[in-house]
């Protein structure tokens, strides 16, 4: 009981003012469910952070056959009967229109917000007082079409060559803290002389390191998909999160084409990366310079 109260405290905060016990206690109960319990644990996150609590008084109606399809529910207590075609005078559906009656730890609704109709395909009216969890069709898109696009980025990191001394642990690790930008062609990704602030690596496009002599601009090399660059940060002992680090770039990263590039920022590179990695980059920058 106490628990369950726990657990109601929890729901009724928004996902960033729940402490870790109350984050564990609304994963918990997503995870008990059939839906999710084959999702990774990422997905799981997102979803208990969407998790929000709803009350249904006896008889009240939850949705009707024919609804758009916005939200997922997990029950804490009560019952609900999922049903076809119309209520009796009464209100209730008949015994040979009802198709389920479900009870606490059952979860239902999922089959909307996935199939290619969003049309609810029955209709669910709340047995006596019931206590639910729902996740809104949105959220749940989202999470997974996100983990899901953290694994197709993971899958990349993983043939980048200056990523392979990295174990699994740390690559999936790492594989966090990148952030996903875009150049346009002809744009600079670092300017000469500027401070590079972190690692960058090509995902999709081409790159010139320009140098400009006598007025005339001079082409030291060209970057590829899976290249990096910005090692020269870790030639400096002194670590500014603000400004980049003591060092700077020794030519222009012009784009040749749009450029899709993953971000690693100086503070991640140091905070999260093993000392092996760091000097591996450090000492790799400096023979390309």
């Amino acid at each position: 009981m106490k628990k369950q109260g726990a657990l109601l405290a929890a729901l009724a905060k928004l996902a960033d003012e729940r402490n870790i016990d109350e984050v564990n206690l609304v994963l918990h109960v997503i995870k008990q469910t059939r839906f999710c319990r084959g999702f990774s644990r990422d997905v799981q996150n997102l979803l208990a952070n969407a998790a929000r609590l709803f009350s249904f008084e006896h008889e009240q109606i939850l949705f009707q056959q024919g609804d758009t399809g916005d939200m997922f529910y997990i029950i804490l207590s009560g019952q609900v009967v999922v049903y076809q075609g119309r209520r009796d005078k009464k209100g209730m559906p008949s015994k040979s229109q009802i198709l389920a009656t479900l009870y606490s730890g059952a979860s239902f609704g999922e089959l909307a917000l996935l199939s290619e109709s969003d049309r609810r395909t029955a209709s669910c009216i709340s047995q006596e007082h019931s206590l639910l969890v729902g996740i809104p069709k949105g959220e749940t898109v989202y999470a997974i079409h996100t983990c899901k696009n953290a694994d197709v980025m993971r899958e990349f990191l993983n043939t980048v060559p200056v990523l392979k001394m990295l174990n699994t642990k740390e690559l999936e690790y790492v594989a966090k803290k990148f952030i996903a930008k875009s150049f346009l062609s002809t744009h600079s990704v670092l300017k000469s002389g500027e401070k590079s602030k972190g690692l960058y690596i090509v995902v999709d496009g081409n790159c010139e390191v320009v140098e400009t002599r006598k007025g005339k601009s001079h082409v030291l090399k060209s970057i590829w998909r899976k290249d990096h660059f910005g090692g020269h940060c870790m030639n400096s002992q002194i670590v500014d999160p603000e400004n980049g680090l003591k060092n700077i770039t020794a030519g222009t990263i012009v784009c040749k084409s749009n450029v899709s590039i993953l971000f690693l920022p100086i503070q991640d590179l140091y905070e999260c990366t093993p000392f092996r990695f760091r000097e591996f980059i450090r000492t790799s920058q400096q023979k390309q310079n």
